[in-house]
C-alpha cells in the first residue's frame, strides 16, 4: 500500500496488484477512479508504456504495519499459525482515509480481521469491534454518482473496479451486514448482486431490507449462468462477460422486494386488523407505520413506542414487544421455544408498510392536548379522554399517547367562578408596574396547564430590580398553582438540549428562574433556549431539525408555555418580543407587606386548590380556546399587529376565564380590555421592527475610550453623534465634535453633511464588534435599509486609510 499520487493527504491508500493476463490494477481506497491515478502515475514517468509487466505479491501481502502471522479465520474459528498469507483487503474510513482495519486471506482459503493497535504501533490487534468495521471500498460508494453494486466479497469489488464499476462489501461475507453500514449508502442507486446459494439470497435480502427508505433505488441482479455458489467474479472470467455487458444487465435490474416469508402464509391485512379490536393477550403489540429505513410499533404492555431499523428486528428485540408464547404460536418452526424471526420480521414490516408513513411528532406525552374536538388529559400512567379515564395506548386516535411518570389527574371539583377570582384579587396586589402586567401574568398560569390544547402558547418574562419580590412572586404565587409534577422548573444553568430531553413529548409549563445571562456563554445559552421557546408559540410553526450522530435529521415541536424571572428580560431578537410579554414588578408600587400577602395567600397553601385551578382550566378549555381567537382579533386590532394580538388574546381569555364561565362576544371583550391603558403597548408593538431594533441597538452601543478634548471617554454612539453634530468646542487641541467623528469614523459611522442622516458602512470590523452575538452581525446593511428613507450609498470615506466602503444611508431620529 503507497500514497496515491491522485490526491493530496498522508495516507497510503493506493493498491496496485497484478491482474489478469498480465495488466497492472490500481485502485485508491480513497475514491480516486483509475484513469486519474494511472494519469498522475504517468505524469511521475513511473507507468510502463507498453506490453505485459508483473508486480509479485511479496508472502506478507500488501500490509506495512508488522507482525502478518497471525493465523487465519474461517468460518468464524480462528486456526492459530494458519497458512500463507496471499491477500489482505484494507478498510478505509469513508470521510477521514484512516486505516480501521484489514481481512487477511490465507492459503489453504481461510480469513482473519485484524486492526491496528491502538496501544502499539505498528502492531495489529486481532479483535475488530462492530465500531472500527466499515464497507470495503467505502469511499468510492460513499461519494459515487452512479450505480454502487453490493457484492459478497474484496476479490469481487477490486475485479469490478479495474473495469470501472464501483462495488463494496462488508467484511465477514453473507448474513454480516451491520446497520452503521446504511449512511454510507444514503440516497444512493444500489444494486444487489449476490452469489449463487442459499446464504447469498438470504444476505442480499437482508441487505435490502436495511436499506429500504436510505438508499434512493434498490435494485436486484441475479447474474445469468453461474455455477452453483458462483459470484460475480466467476461470471467476469467467462468470455464476452465484459463491462457493457454488465450494465446492460443492470439496466434491466428489476426493483428488489422483500420476500413472503416461507415458513408460514401471513395475512398482513388480518394482522392490523385484529390489532384495531384486539386485547392485550390476543395482539400484544401495535404496528405504527415506518419513515426512512425505521419502523415503528407500540407494545400494550410497556406503551411506549419501540423505534427499530430493518436490522433490528432481532429475536431479542422481538421479544420486547411480545412474550415468546406469542412468537411460537404465529410463526411456528416446529421447535419448541423457537420462532421463525425472519417470517416475523416479515410480516411486521408489511404490516407497518401498509399502515404507512409514521411521524414521531405525532407522539403525545403528558399535558392537557386537544385531539380533534376533544380534551385529552394525559396523566402519563392513564389518560381521560372528555373525563373518562383509559389506558394511554387505548385512545383511539390518529395520535399516539405513550406511557410516563404519573401524576396527579386534576379533574374533580373544578374551582367556582368566585374561588377563582380569588387568585385573580391576589395576583392584583402583587406590587406590578401596571394593572394590565398583573392581568397577564394571571393569565398565563391558567393557559400553562392547557399548553396542549391552544393555538397560541403565550410565554411571560417576570423581571423587577432586586428586592421587588420576583421569588416571592414564582415561588409563593405561581409554582403552588402547578406543584412539581405539572411543570418542568429549572434554573439559569439549563441547556437547550437539557430542555428539550427533560420535557420529551410532554406538554407540561417550564419555570425558568433565575434567567440571567451574566456572561457571553450564559447570553448564548438563553438564545439557545429562546430558539426553542419562539418555535412552541404556535401549533402550526415551523418545526426546529437537529442533525444526529447517523446523518439523518431529527424533529421536534415543544408546546409548552414558558415563564422566566430575572432583573432583567434577555430578549434580542424581535420575534421573541410578540411572542414573550414581559411583565414588571416594582418597589414603589408596593402597598403591602410580607405578613399581609402571606395572609391574603393563605388558600394557595393547600394543595386542593391547586388541583381545583387546574380542573377548572381543563373544564373550561374549549371556552378559552373560543375566547383566545375573541381576544386576539380585538386585541390586533388595537395593537395593529396579529401576532401580537395572537399573544394577548390568549393572556386575556386566561385571564378572562378567572372571572366568567361563558364565551366572550366581540363586543364584551372590547369593553372588557378597554379598562386597560394598551398606549405603551401599542407603541411598543410600533417599534418592534427588526430594522428598527438593529438601528437602535447600534446608537446604545458603548464605544470604549474615545479620545475626546478633555481624555479617554466611554460613550455610547448615540452620545457621539449629539457631539459630533453639536459644535461644542472642546478644551483641547480638537473640539469634541471632530473627535466624536473621528470615533464613529472607526466603527464604522459618519454623520452626513447635513447632519440629518447617518451613513453606515457595509463593511466594517468595528461595526462587527458591535453587533456581535446579534441577528444583524453580518447583514445589518440590508435590513437598515428597511427603514423609512433609507437609501444606498456610494463609496464612503470614514476617516481613514482602509475605511473605505459603500454604506447605507439612513435618517437620524429627531428629539
Amino acid at each position: 500500500m503507497v500514497r496515491c499520487p491522485a490526491h493530496n493527504d498522508n495516507t497510503a491508500s493506493l493498491k496496485v496488484s497484478d491482474g489478469k493476463e498480465g495488466k497492472l490494477l490500481v485502485h485508491c481506497h480513497a475514491g480516486c477512479e483509475p484513469l486519474t491515478v494511472i494519469d498522475a502515475i504517468k505524469a511521475r514517468g513511473l507507468w510502463p508504456d507498453a506490453g505485459p509487466h508483473h508486480r509479485p505479491r511479496s508472502a506478507g501481502g500488501t500490509a506495512t504495519i508488522a507482525n502478518d502471522n497471525l493465523g487465519s479465520q474461517r468460518g468464524g474459528k480462528a486456526k492459530q499459525g494458519g497458512g500463507k498469507i496471499v491477500a489482505t483487503y484494507d478498510y478505509f474510513d469513508h470521510i477521514t482515509g484512516e486505516l480501521l482495519m484489514q481481512v487477511v486471506r490465507y492459503e489453504p482459503k481461510g480469513f482473519s480481521q485484524r486492526r491496528p493497535d491502538p496501544d502499539r504501533p505498528n502492531e495489529w490487534a486481532r479483535t475488530v469491534p462492530a465500531e472500527c468495521r466499515t464497507l470495503y471500498n467505502a469511499a468510492r460508494a460513499y461519494n459515487a454518482k452512479g450505480v454502487v453494486l453490493i457484492v459478497e466479497g474484496e476479490k469481487d469489488v477490486d475485479n469490478l473496479a479495474e473495469i470501472g464499476i464501483v462495488a463494496t462489501c462488508n467484511p465477514g461475507g453473507a448474513e454480516k451486514w451491520q446497520d452503521n453500514y446504511n449512511e454510507i449508502l444514503r440516497d444512493k442507486d444500489v444494486v444487489l448482486v449476490p452469489d449463487n446459494d442459499a446464504p447469498g439470497a438470504k444476505h442480499a435480502n437482508k441487505v435490502g431490507a436495511a436499506l429500504l427508505g436510505i438508499a434512493k433505488s434498490i435494485r436486484i441482479l441475479h447474474l445469468p449462468g453461474l455455477p452453483e455458489k458462483g459470484d460475480i467474479s466467476d461470471w467476469l472470467a467467462v468470455e464476452d462477460n465484459d463491462k457493457d455487458a454488465l450494465l446492460e444487465l443492470i439496466d434491466r435490474a428489476p426493483d428488489w422486494a422483500p420476500p413472503v416469508a416461507p415458513a408460514k402464509s401471513v395475512d398482513v391485512e388480518a394482522i392490523i386488523n385484529r390489532q384495531e379490536v384486539a386485547t392485550e393477550s390476543d395482539f400484544p403489540f401495535l404496528c405504527l407505520g415506518y419513515n426512512k429505513g425505521s419502523y415503528y410499533y407500540l407494545p400494550r404492555e410497556t406503551q411506549q413506542v419501540v423505534e427499530l431499523s430493518a436490522g433490528a428486528h432481532t429475536k431479542n428485540n422481538l421479544l420486547s414487544l411480545a412474550d415468546l408464547s406469542f412468537w411460537a404460536s404465529n410463526f411456528d418452526t416446529g421447535k419448541r421455544g423457537a420462532f421463525d424471526v425472519d417470517a416475523a420480521m416479515n410480516a411486521m414490516m408489511r404490516a407497518c408498510a401498509k399502515k404507512g408513513i409514521f411521524s414521531m411528532e405525532l407522539l403525545r406525552g403528558r399535558g392537557a392536548w386537544w385531539d380533534d374536538g376533544r380534551i385529552v388529559l394525559h396523566c402519563g400512567d392513564r389518560a381521560y379522554v372528555d373525563r373518562t379515564p383509559h389506558a394511554p395506548s387505548a385512545v383511539k386516535s390518529r395520535f399516539v399517547y405513550e406511557v410516563g411518570l404519573p401524576m396527579r389527574a386534576a379533574i374533580d371539583k373544578p374551582l367556582t367562578v368566585n374561588e377563582a377570582k380569588l387568585y385573580l384579587d391576589h395576583i392584583q396586589r402583587m406590587p406590578f408596574a401596571r394593572d394590565l402586567d398583573a392581568v397577564m401574568m394571571a393569565g398565563w398560569t391558567v393557559c400553562a396547564h392547557i399548553g396542549g390544547v391552544l393555538n397560541w402558547r403565550p410565554h411571560i418574562w417576570l423581571v423587577g430590580a432586586k428586592g421587588t419580590g420576583k421569588s416571592y412572586v414564582m415561588d409563593r404565587v405561581v409554582k403552588p398553582l402547578f406543584g412539581p409534577e405539572h411543570c418542568l422548573a429549572v434554573a439559569s444553568s439549563t441547556t437547550e438540549a437539557g430542555l428539550r430531553q427533560s420535557l420529551g413529548s410532554d406538554a407540561v409549563p417550564v419555570l425558568f428562574d433565575e434567567a440571567e445571562g451574566q456572561d457571553q456563554t450564559a447570553v448564548a445559552r438563553i438564545q439557545r433556549i429562546l430558539e426553542t421557546v419562539r418555535q412552541s408559540s404556535s401549533e402550526t410553526g415551523a418545526k426546529i431539525a437537529k442533525g444526529t450522530t447517523t446523518g439523518a435529521a431529527l424533529s421536534f415541536q415543544i408546546r409548552s408555555c414558558f415563564m422566566f424571572a430575572s432583573i432583567n428580560a434577555s430578549i434580542v431578537q424581535q420575534s421573541d418580543r410578540s411572542r414573550i410579554t414581559v411583565v414588571e414588578l416594582k418597589a414603589d408600587r408596593q402597598r403591602y407587606n410580607l405578613e399581609q400577602f402571606n395572609r391574603f395567600g393563605q388558600f394557595l397553601a393547600d394543595d386542593e386548590y391547586a388541583q381545583r385551578y387546574q380542573a377548572r382550566a381543563i373544564a373550561l378549555a374549549p371556552v378559552i380556546r373560543h375566547n383566545a381567537e375573541i381576544f386576539s382579533m380585538v386585541a390586533a386590532a388595537k395593537l395593529g399587529e396579529q401576532r401580537a394580538g395572537d399573544q394577548y388574546g390568549a393572556l386575556l381569555a386566561g385571564a378572562y376565564s378567572l372571572s366568567s364561565d361563558s364565551k366572550v362576544t366581540v363586543e364584551q371583550a372590547e369593553a372588557w380590555l378597554a379598562q386597560f391603558d394598551l398606549a405603551e403597548d401599542k407603541a411598543e408593538v410600533e417599534s418592534m421592527s427588526d430594522e428598527q431594533a438593529c438601528l437602535q441597538h447600534i446608537l446604545q452601543q458603548v464605544v470604549k475610550g474615545a479620545d475626546m478634548s478633555l481624555g479617554k471617554r466611554d460613550l455610547t454612539v448615540g452620545e457621539l453623534i449629539d457631539y459630533a453634530m453639536n459644535e461644542v468646542p472642546g478644551d483641547g487641541e480638537l473640539s469634541n465634535a471632530l473627535c466624536a467623528q473621528r470615533a464613529l469614523g472607526r466603527v464604522g459611522l459618519r454623520l452626513d453633511n447635513t447632519g440629518d442622516g447617518l451613513l453606515i458602512a457595509n463593511n466594517s470590523d468595528g461595526l462587527k464588534r458591535l453587533l456581535a452575538n446579534t441577528p444583524w452581525s453580518t447583514n445589518w446593511n440590508k435590513v437598515l435599509k428597511r427603514l423609512p428613507g433609507a437609501k444606498a450609498a456610494d463609496v464612503t470615506y470614514f476617516g481613514f486609510s482602509g475605511s473605505e466602503s459603500r454604506a447605507a444611508w439612513v435618517p437620524l431620529p429627531r428629539h
